[in-house]
């Protein structure tokens, strides 16, 4: 178990490195366009879309990571006053939630992807599927990661330390 653990915590650190990254760039990117549009009245060509296509990125893979911290947004006021077994029920049935519309996403995004993704982009004339594969790739993870929350869930439940153990 402390190998899939430590797995699961490298892949977490990657992902989290490579948003970060992601929004270092969308950032450096965002002050460059502004400085060269405002003071020498000029641009990149295609920034603008490459920002977009890093913001999709970013979107995808942090959700995913945010979902492995158990960090999206939820309101647990009243899970919290169940009892453990109970909120371990709540807390499985809501992850299994997320996983099956997870994997309905992922199901519908490749031939979604294979309609429409050879078209284009304007600037940068990639195609369309280079910026959508990251809706597979954050279903993906995130399926992975409800899957494995939910093994801890009911593999540590009456460990005090949780995945620690």
């Amino acid at each position: 178990m402390k190998g899939i653990t430590a797995v699961e915590k490298q892949i977490s650190s990657f992902l989290e490195a490579v948003v970060t990254a992601f929004f270092g760039l969308i950032l450096l990117l965002t002050i460059l366009l502004v400085i060269l549009r405002y003071l020498f009245n000029t641009s990149i060509v295609g920034g603008n879309e490459l920002m977009e296509f890093l913001f999709i990125y970013t979107t995808a893979l942090g959700a995913a990571v945010s979902l492995g911290k158990r960090s999206h947004i939820k309101v647990t006021y009243f899970v919290d006053q169940l009892p453990p077994v109970s909120r371990s029920v709540v807390d499985t049935f809501s992850l299994f939630l997320v996983l099956v519309i997870n994997v309905v996403l992922l199901r519908l995004s490749f031939p979604w992807i294979a309609k429409v993704g050879d078209a284009a982009s304007p600037v940068l004339r990639l195609p369309s599927w280079v910026a959508m594969i990251s809706v597979p790739i954050g279903c993906s993870l995130a399926v992975l990661y409800c899957a494995y929350d939910i093994y801890k869930i009911w593999r540590f439940r009456d460990s005090a330390k949780g995945e620690e153990a």
